[in-house]
């Protein structure tokens, strides 16, 4: 299961109720812009993941048309990523 994430209050309930029946991927958008805020090198690995602390925190938007085009490119690297893996049985994207 490949599934994009903006993290919100509650946690990661996908986590405990999908991930056991599923080889779960998890492309984080607010770790994305964090990262990509940050200058972080490889984007893709750092956005991928469930990561506790990103939950109950607010992150600004970023409106900058290169982490948009940044964001894109690296969704679908981390898509790819995770079908040549075999994580994408089913793709679904989870709100905040």
């Amino acid at each position: 299961m490949f599934v994009v994430d903006l993290p919100a209050i509650g946690g990661p309930w996908f986590e405990e109720e999908l991930a056991p029946e599923f080889r779960t991927t998890v492309f984080s958008i607010s770790r994305h812009m964090r990262g990509y805020l940050e200058g972080r090198r490889d984007l893709v690995d750092y956005s991928c993941g469930v990561f506790p602390e990103d939950y109950n925190k607010a992150f600004p938007g970023v409106s900058d048309p290169a982490w948009k085009l940044a964001f894109q490119r690296d969704l679908i690297a981390a898509y790819a990523r995770a079908r040549q893996e075999g994580s994408s049985d089913l793709r679904l994207a989870a709100g905040g």
